[in-house]
C-alpha cells in the first residue's frame, strides 16, 4: 500500500515505505522477503483493495481489522471460515463505537524558530491553514509533531504540509474506541484465539478494539 499510494517503490524516496521496512526489520522479517514483495509490485503492478472486518467476541469485545488484498473474493471466503471456527465471535457493525481519525507524523528540520512555544505556534498555524484539526506531541528538540485530521483528508493535508517544507514521516488512519473494557481470563483466551486467526489472514494490516491496554 505504501508503494501503491505514491507509485514509488524506492524507500529512499518513499518515507512511508522506509518506515514500514524499518518496523519489519525490527520484527526480524528477512530483507530478502521485503525485497521480494517490492519486486512483486514492480513487476506485476499488483493493485490491492482494502477490506474492513467489524466483529464482536464474547458479546462485549468489539474490534475493527483492516486488510489489503488482490483477491477480495478469496479473503471474504476465508473470513467466513474463520467465524465458523470461532464460535464465540461473529461479524458485528461496530464502527459507530469508535472515532476514526487521521494522524500525520511530521518533522521540520529547517526552521527558524528559537523556542518550543514559537515552534508549536508555527506548526499550529500551518496545520489550521492546511485544514487539520489538531496538533499533538510537539517536540522542539527533535523538530517533530503529530497532526490530527479527518481521515478522508489525509492526502490533501499531507500535500499542503509538504508545500510548507514539512517532511512526512508517517501517516495512517486510526479507530479510537469511545469506551474501553477490562476482560476476564476466559474472555482473553477466546479473544486471543480470534486475533491469532485474523492476523494470519493474508493481507492483514492492523486491528483496533475496545479492550483496555495492559
Amino acid at each position: 500500500i505504501a508503494i501503491q499510494e505514491t507509485n514509488q517503490p524506492n524507500p529512499a524516496f518513499n518515507s512511508k515505505l522506509s518506515s514500514i521496512i524499518s518496523e519489519a526489520l525490527k520484527k526480524n522479517m528477512p530483507m530478502a522477503t521485503i525485497n521480494k514483495n517490492i519486486e512483486k509490485f514492480k513487476t506485476q503492478q499488483v493493485q490491492l483493495k482494502k477490506h474492513v472486518i467489524e466483529a464482536k467476541c464474547c458479546n462485549r469485545i468489539f474490534l475493527i481489522a483492516e486488510l489489503y488484498t488482490e483477491n477480495l473474493a478469496l479473503l471474504k471466503s476465508n473470513i467466513n471460515i474463520l467465524f465458523k471456527k470461532e464460535t464465540k465471535s461473529q461479524p458485528a457493525n461496530c464502527k459507530h463505537m469508535f472515532d476514526e481519525i487521521g494522524i500525520i507524523e511530521i518533522s521540520l528540520p529547517e526552521t527558524t524558530c528559537k523556542s518550543s512555544s514559537e515552534f508549536e505556534d508555527q506548526i499550529t498555524e500551518d496545520a489550521i491553514e492546511c485544514e487539520a484539526q489538531e496538533v499533538d506531541d510537539v517536540n522542539f528538540d527533535d523538530k517533530t509533531a503529530t497532526i490530527i485530521c479527518n481521515p478522508e483528508h489525509i492526502d490533501r493535508v499531507k500535500g499542503e504540509l509538504m508545500k510548507r517544507g514539512y517532511v512526512i514521516d508517517n501517516s495512517e488512519g486510526l479507530f479510537i474506541p469511545h469506551t474501553t473494557i477490562s476482560i476476564t481470563d476466559d474472555e482473553r483466551k477466546q479473544y486471543d484465539s480470534l486475533i491469532k486467526r485474523i492476523t494470519q489472514l493474508e493481507g492483514f494490516d492492523k486491528i483496533f478494539d475496545n479492550v483496555v491496554t495492559e
